[in-house]
């Protein structure tokens, strides 16, 4: 995987969003930081574990995506809700192997 999918999107997120905000769209949560933060969640815990694949490496690169899934993971709504890491990856073994 070369990132160009990652690069693409966020991209076409610099059109929306302000490049300071935490969030894609706007200076606060919306819609689609809700339907794509559980994607960059697991997949960032079941590429590393089952690919040894970083998928937000800190880098310079990706900074709009880590930044809002900081701040996801810092919402309480998101830490009452979220599964471990433990349990993401444990629920992925039949698909992943």
């Amino acid at each position: 995987m070369d990132g160009r999918a990652l690069e693409s999107f966020e991209t076409e997120i610099e059109r929306f969003g302000s490049k300071d905000s935490e969030y894609l769209v706007g200076n606060r949560l919306s819609l689609a930081d809700i339907a794509i933060v559980p994607f960059l969640e697991r997949f960032s815990y079941t590429l590393a574990h089952y690919r040894g694949f970083e998928l937000l490496p800190d880098d310079g690169k990706h900074t709009r995506l880590r930044r809002l899934l900081a701040a996801a993971r810092a919402r309480p709504a998101f830490q009452s809700t979220n599964l471990a890491r433990r349990s993401l990856v444990h629920a992925s073994d039949r698909y992943c192997y």
